[in-house]
């Protein structure tokens, strides 16, 4: 049975409906050990099997993916001319397919975590992230922990305003008995949905986590640097911010909340992120750096009182201290550059993010100019040109190299006038 279910997820041109495939997933996570709580056939199968060696990790990436124009050397272990198995499960018209998608994943992320202990599929999967078709994997990876974390933080403090209004007996008592059965219901129901949310988001969070040991170049490409950059120093400063406070719930560990284990695994990401010896140039230093949203002078070190005190190695305190003066220093420099420029006139600004552009590209489409991370990040999650909608690739990008001198003449010129 087990080498069926392998043969299956290796070959899906023939399992096509959305909800079998869904199923197939859930059999083969009610297999693992993470289940079983014992050594089981699948885990035999998966580390000898050749055909399981062979299909496993891709099948298993595959139904991540939204985009049915994949690269012609992954078909294979894709769905040759059919929607893969997530965007079927997207668009079944389900009352609940926005969240079928979260079960699927997690299910597909439980297996893909155990087929990582094993070091041939590691080898695979390690493999596997030097083709383009990872770096869609890891654009709906990041917006599965981006919604979430969002929604779990919220139902928190919604839940940790419910719980200090009941225990405040001379308040609750005399909120009219309706108020108080509504409150009681949705207290029920936030905790229901917080549990759920929790316990996918640790999983996603999870597997950034132990891909970000041994895997690092696709996470720090153009298209994705800034957006995991935001994230990360978004949910640090959630975490340790003022206004942390608010997520203090009782019994959190009831709600699959592990605050000090997420703290953990964030700054673990950010360190695995930037090994070997870093400059401001490295790539995600400047992401950091850049994120006008989260970060700030005070964020590193508030995380790093945090961390002392809930008993993190001190190498890896140390090294995220120092990790925070980098980025202080990009910052800064940053900022300098800026007040340098200036004004900048308005054809060198990307219309999107209203930044100035490094790698200008043309859409045939719309024939405007934005910056090439800019769209690529955009046509990740959705194959359209954002000022039309009409149907854009990112192979049908046309590169403005004369525009881009102009961009590099511009801070040229700058620097020379203000030297």
């Amino acid at each position: 049975m087990c080498i069926r279910f392998v043969l299956l997820l290796g070959a899906k041109e023939h399992l096509k409906n959305p909800h079998l495939r869904s199923k197939l997933a859930e059999c083969m996570f009610m297999m693992t050990t993470e289940v079983q709580h014992e050594e089981t056939p699948f885990v035999s199968i998966a580390q000898a099997n050749p055909l399981a060696l062979k299909f496993l990790v891709p099948s298993l990436v595959s139904p991540f993916l939204l985009r049915r124009s994949l690269p012609h050397s992954y078909k294979h272990f894709t769905i040759d001319a059919q929607i893969s198995s997530y965007v079927e499960i997207e668009m079944t018209g389900s009352s609940n397919q926005f969240y079928e998608k979260f079960e699927v994943r997690f299910h597909l992320s439980i297996v893909l975590r155990l087929l990582w202990s094993i070091p041939e599929h590691r080898r695979q999967m390690i493999n596997y992230s030097k083709g383009e078709l990872f770096v869609r994997f890891v654009n709906l990876l990041m917006n599965d922990t981006t919604f979430l974390l969002d929604e779990s933080l919220l139902k928190l403090r919604d839940i940790k305003e419910t719980q200090s209004l009941m225990e405040e007996p001379e308040v609750w008592t005399k909120l009219p008995a309706t108020v108080r059965e509504e409150r009681e219901s949705r207290l029920t129901q936030d905790e229901r949905q917080c549990r759920t949310f929790l316990l996918l988001a640790a999983e996603t969070v999870s597997m950034f986590h132990y891909l970000t040991k041994e895997i690092v170049l696709p996470f720090l490409r153009p298209e994705l640097v800034s957006r995991l950059a935001a994230m990360l120093n978004f949910n640090l400063k959630k975490l340790v911010g003022k206004d942390c406070q608010g997520l203090k719930v009782r019994n959190p560990e009831k709600l699959n909340f592990y605050p000090k284990k997420l703290l953990k695994e964030l700054v673990d990401i950010y360190l695995q992120l930037t090994q070997g010896e870093l400059s401001v140039e490295h790539p995600f230093v400047q992401a950091v750096g850049q994120d006008g949203r989260s970060y700030s002078a005070q964020l590193f070190p508030m995380v790093v009182r945090v961390l002392s005190k809930i008993g993190i190695d001190m190498e890896k305190v140390v090294k995220f201290s120092d990790l925070g003066r980098l980025v202080e220093s990009y910052s800064q420099l940053r900022q300098a550059d800026e007040e340098e420029l200036g004004e900048v006139p308005e054809e060198f600004v990307d219309p999107l993010l209203y930044t100035v552009m490094s790698d200008p590209v043309r859409l045939p489409t719309s024939n405007l100019i934005v910056d090439r991370s800019t769209i690529v990040t955009h046509l990740l999650s959705d194959g359209c040109d954002p000022f039309n909608r009409k149907p854009l690739t990112i192979d049908q990008l046309e590169s403005g190299l004369l525009f881009i001198l102009a961009c590099h003449s511009l801070r040229l010129n700058t620097r020379n006038t203000s030297g």
